[in-house]
């Protein structure tokens, strides 16, 4: 995979604060490539939600998971989501 070199604009008075305690924006590359990379997974995982609730809706109404059985997979899929965090935070130390 081949890097992009990217341009952000920031306002002035960002920019002025973050001189004014040493804040090297050129250093912070990985903490914004860790954001996108975030937004990615949050975007990817509500893709994931509407697919599902769209695959629910064809769904004949004796085969509709009851509330419980709901709460039960969102819990799994958070334990998992949060295992995959933990995951790329191991592999990506700040």
């Amino acid at each position: 995979m081949s890097d992009v070199e990217v341009t952000i604009k920031l306002p002035s008075e960002l920019l002025a604060r973050a001189r004014a305690i040493d804040l090297s924006l050129e250093d912070q590359a990985e903490a914004i490539r860790e954001a996108v990379e975030r937004q990615i997974q949050q975007g990817e995982a509500a893709t994931r939600l509407l697919r599902t609730a769209e695959q629910f809706d064809t769904l004949p109404d004796q085969m509709k998971p009851n509330l419980e059985e709901i709460v039960i997979a969102a819990r799994q899929a958070r334990a998992e989501i949060a295992a995959e965090a933990k995951s790329f935070d191991n592999q990506h130390p700040r």
